[in-house]
């Protein structure tokens, strides 16, 4: 038990496996406080926290790896992703498992959730917002045109910029709710509850779009200079961004709950492979 008295997280029992030992890296600062406890959402923690895996070199190595193969690697980055988010709801001990390319498969499975949801969601927005610029570029080279003043068209920029920056921050918090119960839940079904999620949207709404807004200008700093470094930190850079973003999205869960907050339904442990493997004396995966 935690601090809180919620249960540390202890794998299922599997026939003839040994009894689970939590890894000797495991510093005591990722146990956390429970759900009962307040504590800021801070999005620089969701960039420190890439590089508090003790492996974080080679597993970031990997994650690259991983996005530079067409659709089954970023499946299974997903699908490791959901595995931390789960862990650090659960007080996980280590909360980033061993990621190994023999378990590539494994992650795919644990991926397809969040992808499909990402697309569902994702998509509309996406012919929205590119079907808003273009109706807006034509609005504008209209008025340009019919008034021959280039600051009128500057202005009718801007305001259709603005437009577009305040529709994406307000759906932020449709998105957020989502992604958060396709990782928590590992279902699609449990994804789209409806109901549930809007709830989830409605209840987080203002702190997601403030804390977006935030990590919308840290991601863009990462991301540029990753570009400066000729172009070869980008890769690290996205890597390191998209594992932000989910320790934010866990940050803004756990802030819901302490805030008396539903609580969404979590996935029951799964068992990783290479986990198994090891703590199996390096027995051979099932």
């Amino acid at each position: 038990m935690d601090g809180s008295g919620t249960p540390r997280f202890q794998p299922p029992p599997q026939p003839g496996a040994s009894p689970y030992v939590p890894s000797p890296y495991a510093a005591a600062a990722a146990l956390g406080p429970g759900p009962g406890a307040r504590r800021p959402v801070r999005v620089l923690d969701g960039v420190r926290f890439a590089f508090t895996n003790p492996n974080w070199k080679n597993d970031l190595l990997l994650s690259i790896v991983l996005s530079l193969i067409p659709l089954v690697g970023p499946l299974a980055f997903a699908g490791w992703l959901v595995e931390v988010h789960q862990r650090l709801v659960r007080r996980h001990p280590s909360p980033f498992p061993k990621l190994d390319f023999g378990d590539l498969m494994y992650w795919v499975n644990r991926g397809l959730a969040p992808f499909l949801v990402g697309l569902v969601v994702g998509l509309p927005v996406f012919f929205l917002v590119y079907l808003a610029i273009a109706i807006g570029m034509g609005i504008t080279v209209a008025i340009g045109a019919a008034t021959g003043e280039p600051i009128v068209v500057v202005l009718v920029s801007v305001v259709m910029a603005l437009a577009w920056a305040l529709f994406l921050l307000a759906v932020g918090p449709v998105y957020n709710a989502f992604q958060t119960r396709a990782e928590l839940t590992g279902t699609f079904e449990g994804a789209f509850r409806f109901s549930d999620s809007m709830a989830y949207a409605r209840a987080t709404a203002w702190r997601v779009i403030v804390k977006n807004l935030v990590f919308g200008m840290v991601a863009t700093g990462l991301v540029l200079c990753g570009m400066l470094a000729c172009y070869v930190g980008l890769f690290p850079a996205i890597v390191v961004v998209q594992i932000a973003a989910m320790h934010l999205r866990w940050q803004l869960y756990d802030d819901h709950r302490a805030r008396g907050g539903a609580e969404i339904p979590l996935q029951e442990p799964q068992p990783v492979p290479a986990e198994q493997a090891l703590a199996g004396g390096g027995a051979p995966r099932a």
